[in-house]
């Protein structure tokens, strides 16, 4: 098995795990016997478990930003007529507060950023991460013609906000009968906005 083939499992192993235990849960031992290799090459390659982890999560988090990315193509064109991509497009394919699995991504997202606190190395991936995605995310945003500016504070919020919108939804599921429905969401969403224009 070359390096590439055994690192690349290490990596399938340790996502299995994390879907299978959490963060918290995910015991190198346990990775390196799904994988079938070895500790000490689990730790060559990655140094040790909060390596592994920032690898792990890493890659997992672009993976997800990727398909944002894919979602989103159209709006992040450089060719696209400016005023195509309306405010109205934005709203229609942004994740709703029913939605099941940007809630679960919200779950994995909160396990993630708990970890940062004694992760350095986590946290300098997941910066990076989070980063590229705010920076997606405004293009669409700048794109939706919500502000004729260039960086606009308005603006800058509106893509902090949907790029948080996965726990935002976590406490909307906790709220139980008081939840926010979807239309309630979008509703207002579209007031923010039209107020934002009519300025």
């Amino acid at each position: 098995m070359t390096q590439v083939d055994s690192r690349a499992r290490i990596i399938a192993a340790a996502k299995h795990e994390l879907h299978e235990v959490g963060i918290l849960g995910l015991r190198v031992q346990e990775v390196a016997k799904l994988a079938d290799t070895s500790v000490s090459l689990i730790y060559k390659y990655f140094e040790d478990r909060d390596g592994l982890l920032a690898v792990v999560l890493g890659d997992m988090h672009d993976e997800r930003i990727d398909n944002w990315e894919k979602v989103f193509a159209h709006a992040l064109s450089d060719t696209m007529p400016r005023g195509e991509f309306s405010v109205e497009n934005l709203l229609t394919q942004l994740p709703m507060p029913s939605s099941e699995y940007f809630l679960g991504l919200g779950i994995d997202r909160v396990q993630m950023l708990a970890a940062l606190k004694d992760n350095p190395k986590l946290r300098e991936r997941i910066e990076q991460t989070t980063q590229r995605l705010f920076t997606l995310t405004l293009k669409v945003v700048n794109n939706a013609d919500i502000s004729k500016k260039e960086n606009d504070s308005f603006n800058r919020v509106t893509a902090l906000v949907i790029s948080s919108l996965n726990l935002i939804f976590i406490n909307n599921d906790l709220l139980g009968d008081h939840r926010i429905t979807d239309e309630e969401y979008t509703t207002f969403l579209k007031m923010i906005f039209r107020n934002r224009k009519e300025k």
